[in-house]
């Protein structure tokens, strides 16, 4: 596959305000693709294994150095794919947010609380609906209902 035929391939709409359902599925399964779903879970500074510890030898230190270095890469390169499937528009949401997990817990956070928000509008509606008797049940009425 091309370089060109691998960006369509892994083309992820981008974040509008109205499509977050979809946009979260495909960002998951993008980011698992690439290794990197990790950096939307845990936040590299929490990762104990990375840690220095006193009495660490010498290697094991270097051999955390490397894994802290190849996980700050990953973090860069996951905000980056993050930013780039955001709309201009919603990028005020990421403001002040420094890391992936970060950027990814406050959309998460602004974008079910906003689905959450319309399920009593929804069950109003068919409450209303489900009120009526059968023959008043035009489309005229349920148009009316859901407004």
């Amino acid at each position: 596959m091309g370089e060109c035929d691998r960006e369509e391939f892994y083309r992820v709409a981008v974040l509008d305000g109205t499509n977050f359902v979809a946009w979260k599925f495909r960002m998951l399964s993008l980011l698992e693709e690439h290794d990197l779903r990790e950096c939307i879970e845990v936040e590299l500074a929490n990762v104990a294994a990375l840690k220095e510890v006193a009495g660490d030898s010498s290697e094991v230190k270097s051999q955390k150095q490397r894994a802290l270095e190849k996980h700050k890469k990953k973090d860069k390169k996951c905000k980056s794919m993050l930013i780039s499937r955001i709309h201009d528009d919603q990028l005020e949401h990421l403001q002040g947010r420094e890391t992936p997990k970060q950027m990814w817990d406050a959309l998460t956070s602004i974008y079910e609380r906003k689905m959450l928000s319309l399920v009593p509008e929804y069950d109003t509606v068919v409450t209303s609906i489900e009120s009526q008797p059968e023959e008043q049940l035009t489309m005229d009425f349920v148009s009316s209902s859901s407004k």
